[in-house]
């Protein structure tokens, strides 16, 4: 009996009932692998205010995420949770009560984001969790040490989504990817340029960008998104000094194209309500889109271009002010 009490009572410490101050406190670390960034990830994050007591019958249906997300209900007092608990039984619900509570704690940061990619995947976290919990009342527990330790994985994945974008590495793909397109223009526009000083400048441009792929497959994800926005700025700053480009109309075309696609995934990142930074910087890319379009309109094709990949470059920036990085400056646009 008193196991049972001892039961329902961290259940209501975890579903509703944690405190600010044991919110506030760092998170033990696992003994799985992936343990050690959950404290990290955890810290400065918005306590949950305490809740009214709750029975033990009542936290059968307590939900942990939002409305539109499957939500994470404690273990049911099923017969097999009537029975004495084994070692086994007993480790396992310690491991279950940690993911639970490191899902409440990343749970605000990453709905307050606005980011539907990591609301997603933190949905899927919670979902994993309530399978976890339903293979512990069958007393399937190792299925539900995988499952519980995969919602882990998944919660703090998201909250990496939502954190500085040099450290989120799908941000940072795509950051390379954008470097990529800007060469490959380049490539194109500078074929018939004959000054060595170009030529120059172009290759070592070429070279930065293999060191960033370098640096992403070896996990610097930092560096390789440093490396990756200079090759994007040195690209444009090129064409900038390039004077009078052969650029045809299906080349703006298409960087017109890439800047629309810009735009509608900057959008679906930064959300409803995106920060006054964010704000002023998607301001400015739709401000560069429309002089793209103008230099289009009067083909004037090598501005189009140049606009257009400002647009890029605003966006990503404002992702970034999002995230609340301090890298979110831009370089003042022409």
């Amino acid at each position: 009996m008193r196991a049972r009490i001892g039961t329902v009572l961290s259940l209501a410490l975890v579903f509703g009932l944690l405190t600010p101050g044991a919110a506030d406190r760092p998170l033990a670390a696992d003994t799985d692998t992936d343990g050690g960034r959950a404290a990290s990830l955890g810290a400065g994050i918005a306590t949950l205010p305490a809740a009214a007591p709750v029975t033990s019958a009542q936290l059968i249906i307590l939900a942990m995420g939002p409305p539109a997300l499957p939500t994470v209900a404690g273990p049911t007092m099923n017969a097999a949770a009537e029975a004495e608990p084994t070692p086994e039984a007993e480790r396992l619900l310690k491991e279950l009560l940690h993911t639970d509570r490191l899902i409440s704690v990343l749970r605000p940061k990453v709905f307050r984001s606005g980011n539907s990619a990591a609301q997603e995947h933190f949905g899927d976290a919670i979902g994993r969790e309530q399978e976890a919990r339903q293979a512990y009342d069958l007393r399937l527990y190792a299925r539900a040490s995988r499952l519980t330790r995969e919602a882990r994985s998944l919660a703090r994945e998201s909250a990496v989504m939502v954190g500085p974008p040099e450290e989120d590495p799908v941000y940072v793909s795509r950051a390379i990817e954008h470097a990529r397109d800007a060469l490959r223009l380049a490539d194109g526009l500078l074929r018939g340029v004959a000054e060595q000083n170009v030529t120059k400048r172009y290759t070592g441009l070429e070279k930065d960008l293999a060191g960033a792929q370098e640096l992403y497959k070896a996990g610097q994800i930092k560096r390789a998104y440093t490396r990756a926005v200079a090759v994007r700025d040195g690209v444009l700053d090129l064409l900038r000094d390039c004077g009078d480009l052969p650029v045809s109309p299906d080349t703006a075309s298409k960087a017109l194209e890439g800047a629309g696609r810009a735009l509608e995934q900057a959008t679906r990142e930064l959300g409803k309500k995106p920060n006054p930074s964010a704000q002023r910087l998607q301001r400015e890319a739709l401000g560069q889109l429309t002089k793209a379009k103008s230099a289009f309109a009067r083909r004037e094709y090598k501005d189009a271009v140049i606009h257009a990949k400002l647009v890029e470059r605003n966006l990503e920036s404002a992702v970034a002010a999002q995230r609340g990085s301090p890298k979110a400056g831009v370089k003042s646009d022409a």
